[in-house]
């Protein structure tokens, strides 16, 4: 964990230790998806103490569909922290944040979203800087994309790790967006995320951002002039038997200079 992160984390624990162990039974089912002696460990051990397993089932619980930061506060440092160190804390990357989306936006001040965003800053930033293949998450066919779809879920502002992606001009970022884009987005033209077809103004957003001609041809000359066999451990970034890096990174500056305009293919191949 990069240094900046971990100051992040330290600081939403500060900024959250305003909201106190919850006293009550918390919102959870019990004991279908919940036992009570988990419901009364996530309530009274020391929050820092608090397993991947325990945050699994708070998050997994079925749930209110309003949530109360009261409650979602006091468990938030922690889950951050879990996150940031590539723990599941539910079944999907993206419901990863679910209950803080819930809250109200209102409820949380302006301290505790600067706070939330910080972390989501230096994480954003740690994962850019490394490749694909060396990705926090251990799930099945997860990327950063999954990651940004987390963030807005959670009810924050995806668009500063937007524009620091594109800002960011280094190998590992590149092969992130080649590793997010062909199958979230290029190969079918559309977000493709089954938990996105319900966020139109996710999906907006991030369709107005691949598809912009100055995005695509930032990330298309990133694409052509990076040296794959440079990039240590690169046959690690494999699907299956179905494409090698190479094949990969060409489907999709095909498909990004496909619908390019003249002008554009120009200032591509000068």
């Amino acid at each position: 964990m990069s240094s900046a992160l971990a100051a992040a984390i330290e600081h939403a624990y500060c900024v959250f230790s305003a909201c106190p162990p919850p006293a009550g039974p918390l919102d959870v089912c019990m004991p279908c998806c919940v036992e009570p002696e988990m419901e009364e460990q996530l309530r009274r051990l020391p929050l820092r103490q608090l397993t991947p397993k325990h945050l699994y089932e708070y998050n997994n619980s079925a749930k209110n569909d309003v949530q109360s930061i009261a409650e979602v506060g006091y468990f938030l440092p922690r889950l951050l922290e879990l996150i940031a160190q590539g723990k599941e804390v539910h079944h999907s990357t993206e419901l990863y944040l679910d209950r803080l989306g819930r809250c109200p936006a209102d409820s949380l001040s302006p301290e505790q979203w600067q706070a939330v965003q910080a972390v989501a800053q230096a994480m954003w930033a740690q994962s850019l800087n490394r490749y694909p293949w060396e990705n926090e998450s251990t799930q099945i066919g997860y990327t950063l994309f999954d990651t940004l779809l987390m963030w807005h879920k959670g009810g924050l502002d995806i668009q500063p790790l937007l524009d620091l992606w594109l800002h960011t001009d280094t190998p590992q970022a590149t092969l992130q967006y080649a590793d997010s884009a062909w199958f979230g987005y290029w190969d079918e033209g559309c977000i493709s995320n089954a938990f996105a077809d319900d966020q139109p103004e996710y999906q907006q957003r991030m369709t107005a951002w691949l598809s912009d001609e100055a995005h695509c041809l930032t990330f298309a000359r990133r694409l052509l002039v990076l040296d794959l066999a440079r990039a240590p451990d690169v046959d690690k970034w494999r699907w299956g038997d179905y494409f090698t890096p190479e094949q990969r990174t060409q489907c999709l500056i095909d498909a990004m200079t496909q619908g390019l305009s003249d002008d554009a293919l120009r200032q591509l191949l000068n």
